[in-house]
């Protein structure tokens, strides 16, 4: 299962080719279609801080402890101590409960 958060404003972002750019939304509802994928867009009005300082990802395998990679601009960290496994997690939590359901978010970006 993969789940993510989005930050709006990246899908007003056009770094590369506009064709790449353009097909990149519809690879991203293509993948929503199955029940593994889920994208959730967080608003560009909302104010939670978690994730400002970079993207992160939290790896789990079942009956094993959860492992996280933190991007930042000059390096990535990976780590499973506790500790900061629980404070990304928590950034995680607060970043999702502001984003869009899926279902609103892949209807507004078929616009």
């Amino acid at each position: 299962m993969l789940r993510g958060v989005l930050d709006e404003s990246v899908l007003h972002r056009h770094p590369g080719a506009r064709k790449i750019m353009r097909d990149q939304p519809v690879a991203l509802l293509t993948a929503m279609e199955g029940d593994r994928v889920s994208i959730r867009i967080l608003p560009g009005d909302i104010t939670v801080m978690a994730g400002l300082g970079g993207g992160f990802v939290i790896a789990g395998i079942e009956g094993g402890a959860d492992t996280v990679y933190v991007e930042s601009a000059a390096e990535g960290t990976v780590t499973d101590r506790p500790g900061d496994v629980a404070e990304i997690r928590t950034g995680y939590v607060e970043l999702s409960a502001e984003a869009q359901p899926t279902r609103r978010a892949s209807t507004s970006q078929r616009r």
